[in-house]
């Protein structure tokens, strides 16, 4: 009854246009693309996934696996699925597939029929890409949108740097040096970022579109719970919808310029630089 379309495409070696956008150290990459659509019973729309990602194909297992695990726990999440599945070289397709399935019939059987006989479309497109690298460190982004059955876009972006001789990911503690000074520098910095997103030119203006204390200061500005990640653009600070200001305001992003914050950062988090 369900026809179904599946392609699995594993490219181990990069094109000469991907090799020559990094450093000549650049990791090689294992695509994986596949593509799902299976009509809902009685004609009532289509379930579509399609799943498209970029994984280490060399360098050491503990990197594979950690971005790996970390794909698998994004998954999870979009999918709302506790398990978060078993480990691997990367990332299974066909369960995430299932599940995903599993779910969209779900909410379609419990979706009344619309009197204007609109079919439904329940879609997930999950699109992981590295987005840059040094010599030492490797960063990935994940975009999942998923639309639900009124057609409202659900929106999932996050990214992760990961260390590349250990697979260690980068974390706050391991980005900034703890002196109270240096932290309230970068903290400044990351409010100029805000200012950005929120379009705002003074800090009582930013304080006022976001959910803080009013007693906030600027030189204490909270961190968000995600971790940081390299990018060519500047540090990413990204805070998750919600965490900063009314979920109206969508997923505050703030891009920090690294020269900016050079004196903030640890020994470590400076060699990943290189």
């Amino acid at each position: 009854m369900m026809s179904r379309k599946f392609f699995l495409i594993l490219l181990v070696a990069l094109s000469c246009a991907t090799v020559g956008a990094y450093a000549a150290d650049t990791l090689a990459l294992a695509r994986v693309r596949s593509v799902m659509s299976v009509p809902l019973p009685a004609a009532r729309g289509v379930v579509e996934c399609m799943l498209q990602a970029e994984f280490p194909a060399e360098g050491p297992v503990a990197l594979r696996q950690a971005v790996d695990v970390w794909a698998r726990g994004v998954l999870a999440t979009v999918l709302g699925d506790s398990k978060g599945g078993s480990g691997g070289d990367n990332v299974v397709l066909s369960p995430v597939e299932s599940r995903f399935l599993e779910g969209a019939l779900a909410e379609a059987g419990r979706t009344p029929r619309s009197k204007e006989g609109r079919a439904l479309a329940l879609t997930l497109d999950f699109h992981m890409t590295r987005v840059y690298e040094t010599a030492h460190a490797i960063t990935f982004c994940i975009d999942a949108p998923r639309y639900d059955v009124a057609g409202q876009r659900l929106d999932n972006r996050l990214y992760a740097t990961f260390v590349k001789s250990d697979g260690t990911q980068l974390t706050w503690d391991v980005l900034l040096q703890p002196k109270a000074k240096l932290r309230q520098r970068f903290s400044r910095a990351l409010v100029r970022g805000l200012h950005t997103y929120f379009g705002t030119m003074n800090y009582a203006d930013l304080l006022a579109r976001t959910s803080l204390p009013k007693e906030t200061s600027e030189l204490s500005f909270p961190l968000p719970q995600a971790a940081p990640a390299l990018t060519r653009a500047g540090l990413r600070v990204s805070y998750s919808p919600g965490e900063l200001a009314p979920a109206e305001a969508g997923t505050p992003v703030a891009l920090v310029s690294m020269s900016e914050i050079s004196a903030c950062l640890t020994s470590a988090a400076k060699r990943l630089l290189k």
